[in-house]
């Protein structure tokens, strides 16, 4: 009989001290959408907040999770949730170097495409660009990939200026030498003299 009483006093004093508990448990708002944006582009992941086979695991009544509601999370994650949105970590950070080297990229009728400064002098060249879709960035030394051999019937004969060329080519991957059509690229062009400093182009957009 004492064992049972001292049970019921023990059962007693757990409970008035589980309902003076504070929580503080965030819980999932069901008149939300609780999408947490992720993904290698701003596209997947807008998808895959509209993806009916697992939208039920954030959006339980199915209606929240629209496509404006989910272009927003993707477009504007929250601080916590950058590191899983791929796109948002690559895109280009405030670059300290100056805008002061005058580039171009011209596309020429045979399906070659050059990178030009002007005027071209004894800076060492390298070329930073990426594919706006993929969000792939490629780095050439210049001096180390030599192609610039321009005829002299083409209409971007100036070869003084010309100091690389890509050529469209939609069968092989190789983005030292191919850009392919459908893609839209932006190239920055860095210079770098002999007693290091450093400037670089604008970024110059090629759609293909």
């Amino acid at each position: 009989m004492i064992k049972l009483i001292l049970i019921i006093i023990i059962l007693v004093l757990l409970c008035l001290t589980i309902s003076q508990e504070n929580f503080t448990t965030d819980f999932v708002d069901i008149d939300a959408c609780n999408f947490i944006p992720w993904g290698p582009n701003e596209e997947t992941c807008i998808k895959k907040c509209g993806n009916s086979d697992i939208r039920y695991l954030y959006d339980d009544a199915k209606i929240y999770c629209t496509k404006e509601e989910c272009t927003k999370k993707c477009q504007n994650p929250e601080n916590e949730y950058t590191n899983l949105c791929q796109w948002k970590i690559y895109e280009e950070k405030a670059d300290p170097v100056k805008s002061s080297l005058k580039c171009n990229v011209t596309e020429n009728n045979d399906g070659t495409i050059y990178i030009k400064v002007s005027p071209k002098n004894s800076l060492k060249y390298f070329i930073k660009y990426k594919n706006e879709r993929s969000n792939a960035i490629h780095i050439i030394d210049v001096e180390q990939e030599d192609n610039c051999n321009i005829s002299s019937n083409s209409s971007n004969s100036n070869s003084d200026d010309c100091i690389y060329k890509f050529t469209i080519n939609n069968d092989d991957y190789n983005p030292r030498k191919y850009l392919q059509t459908g893609e839209q690229y932006t190239f920055i062009v860095y210079g770098l003299s002999d007693d290091k400093n450093i400037i670089k182009s604008d970024i110059i957009p090629l759609v293909l």
